[in-house]
């Protein structure tokens, strides 16, 4: 009863369908029955303690949902169940994944395959050589910790982002930075390593489920049949690869804790610097109906 009473008080505050509450629940009736639905929010929020921007509008005739991460690593001084994601992207459209976060897997028993789940590569953002922004050193410890920050948020129809971390200045001589910036025709994600010129990967994780359709530069990702999103990357230097025997053959998620499958990752592969590289991201229309 207890259980059921926080579930239908928590179905109420976030004016979700749920189990009707009890006359004698005090608790379900006061929070579990909303005197309003709420609009959803749209348009840019940034989130600067906690290091994460989230863009929720309208593009060709679609719902979407982005957010950035500028966050620290994890939580305080050992930042045990951190992943090494800093500047990584997520994107959902009409409600549904399309560029995720990998997820966890597993804890203690994962080995090598928590490794992959917690690094760089399988993340949304830029790698250096396959290596992790920071170093992991154990199941839950890292050794060197990427410190990143938001360098700028601008609302607006136009609104942009820009943040940038630390974690290959030592090994590597440059920072990694990263705009993000609403056009009228998509949003450009532009990728600068400041401070030198260094071959990287730029990745994308698919959701499970999702497929592609390359045409030279151009990648369609699709929904069965449908497109959803065309990404245009500086060249035709991508790579499409899901699942594999070892970890970085190929894409992997974990929709739920103990749980893997293979997925479609894109990576681009080529120089970068100062300069920068440019990656555009246009929603497709849907079909009539």
């Amino acid at each position: 009863d207890y259980a059921r009473s926080v579930a239908a008080a928590i179905h109420g505050f976030l004016r979700m369908p749920g189990n009707a509450a009890e006359p004698d629940d005090f608790r379900a009736l006061v929070f579990g029955t909303p005197t309003a639905p709420v609009p959803a929010p749209r348009g840019l929020q940034t989130f600067t303690q906690g290091g994460l921007s989230v863009w929720r509008g309208e593009m060709n005739g679609r719902s979407i949902d982005l957010t950035f991460d500028h966050g620290p690593l994890g939580y305080l001084s050992i930042a045990a169940h951190g992943h090494a994601d800093a500047l990584s992207l997520t994107l959902c459209i009409d409600g549904e994944p399309v560029l995720v976060d990998p997820g966890t897997w597993l804890y203690g028993s994962g080995g090598v395959w928590r490794d992959w789940f917690r690094s760089t590569p399988a993340h949304n953002t830029l790698n250096i050589e396959d290596k992790s922004q920071s170093i992991i050193a154990g199941m839950f410890n890292w050794s060197h910790k990427a410190v990143a920050k938001l360098v700028e948020s601008e609302p607006g129809t136009h609104w942009k982002l820009r943040a940038r971390h630390d974690g290959y200045r030592s090994r590597f001589g440059v920072a990694h930075q990263r705009t993000v910036t609403r056009q009228a025709d998509g949003i450009v994600v532009t990728d600068q390593l400041l401070g030198g010129r260094r071959v990287a990967e730029v990745v994308f994780q698919l959701a499970a489920g999702l497929g592609t359709d390359r045409e030279e530069n151009t990648v369609t990702v699709l929904r069965g049949d449908e497109p959803l999103i065309a990404m245009r990357f500086p060249d035709a230097a991508v790579d499409i690869r899901a699942g594999g025997d070892a970890p970085g053959q190929g894409g992997w998620v974990s929709p739920r804790f103990g749980a893997r499958q293979p997925a479609e990752r894109i990576a681009w592969r080529g120089e970068v610097g100062e300069d920068g590289i440019e990656i555009h991201l246009a929603a497709i229309p849907p079909p009539l109906r």
